[in-house]
């Protein structure tokens, strides 16, 4: 749960009545990185019935999310002085063939679509290459994040990103790359008709006065972690994905309110205050 979201839902309730089950606010660390901090929870043995992972969905409620897998890609050039680029042979011209290719792939990866989740996505976040600004540079590396939906499989993913590789390296006999995978995280699907799923939307519904939307997350977050552990889940909490990693994030305090209410509500009803 969100942090002040989720205390302040606690201290309300206890504040009214004694809980008759426990409730656990998890402050976990490394949650968009590894998801380091759930999984080592999860690996001491706390486990529950049901679980709602606090991320910025606007009061909706989502029942599922994208996977991830990321890759680091090489490409391998030869040095030479920048007067005399003809000697060389630029890792960054090589890493700009990838680019565009890429590009072009992960346009046509919107044909795909899943009823909740919508397309899968790719994108190349990091790059950075040379040493020097008078020297043809020998290596240049980039990071490639490719967004998973339910039934894609990493194996595949990769398949795809190194046909696309191998068809640079046959037109461009200069292409040299190095390919290696460093995160992989599965997408998660939680079943509509779950308790956690009702209850919160019963929940939503008390607060607002309307029926919620069930919608999915279009990020990767801990939910995998949880439901692979047999615990149902759903991800739901005050503010925006579209305000994430953007200059100038905030939450409206009616949504920060109205969220606190929502959770005290789910905890009532699920531990039959």
């Amino acid at each position: 749960m969100c942090i002040r979201d989720s205390i302040s839902a606690v201290e309300a309730v206890l504040n009214r009545s004694e809980l008759k089950g426990e409730v656990m606010i998890l402050l976990v660390s490394d949650e968009e990185a590894s998801g380091m901090g759930t999984r080592d929870i999860l690996s001491r043995g706390y486990s529950g019935d049901m679980a709602v992972v606090g991320e910025p969905t606007g009061l909706r409620v989502m029942i599922a999310h994208k996977g991830v897998v990321r890759w680091r890609l090489s490409t391998y050039g030869k040095a030479a002085h920048s007067s005399s680029p003809e000697k060389g042979i630029n890792a960054i011209y090589k890493m700009a063939e990838a680019c565009l290719e890429l590009r072009r792939f992960s346009e046509r990866l919107r044909g795909r679509t899943h009823p909740f989740l919508g397309s899968p996505a790719m994108s190349i976040n990091m790059i950075r290459g040379g040493e020097k600004d008078n020297v043809i540079p020998d290596l240049c590396e980039a990071s490639i994040d490719r967004r998973l939906i339910p039934g894609e499989k990493v194996e595949d993913a990769e398949a795809e990103l190194i046909r696309i590789l191998k068809g640079i390296k046959r037109r461009d006999k200069e292409f040299h790359y190095r390919l290696e995978r460093y995160q992989h995280v599965p997408s998660s699907l939680t079943k509509p008709d779950s308790d956690i799923v009702q209850l919160i939307k019963r929940a939503v519904k008390e607060v607002t006065g309307m029926e919620p939307e069930v919608s999915a997350f279009r990020a990767t977050c801990e939910m995998v972690h949880l439901v692979n552990r047999g615990i149902p889940t759903v991800i739901f909490g005050s503010g925006s994905l579209d305000q994430a990693h953007e200059i100038n994030e905030y939450v409206e305090a009616s949504e920060v309110v109205k969220a606190a209410e929502i959770y005290a509500h789910l905890i009532i009803d699920a531990t039959g205050c």
